[in-house]
């Protein structure tokens, strides 16, 4: 599903207009990922929690010239799902 055709059910779902579907959508992901920025995590129940994991650095091999190069630590997103979706899935 495509960003546009997800603000269209959202907007008939919620009987709004596209435009404020749109806005919804958008202020929710931006306070997702401000929050997820923050080192914080967003939780919502029954679907799963968006949250940051360090990765450590680590020494990885180029692929080109198969010399050992040094990878930096770094912080990256994850979505850790709740069972209640993973069952809804499975089926």
């Amino acid at each position: 599903m495509k960003k546009a055709e997800f603000i269209s059910l959202i907007a008939m779902r919620g009987n709004m207009t596209k435009r404020k579907a749109e806005e919804t959508v958008k202020m929710m992901f931006e306070i997702l990922a401000e929050t997820m920025v923050n080192g914080d995590e967003v939780s919502i129940p029954t679907f799963g929690r968006f949250k940051t994991f360090k990765r450590a650095a680590r020494t990885g091999l180029n692929p080109i010239t198969k010399k050992k190069i040094k990878i930096p630590a770094t912080t990256l997103p994850k979505f850790v799902p709740f069972d209640l979706l993973k069952r809804a899935v499975k089926k």
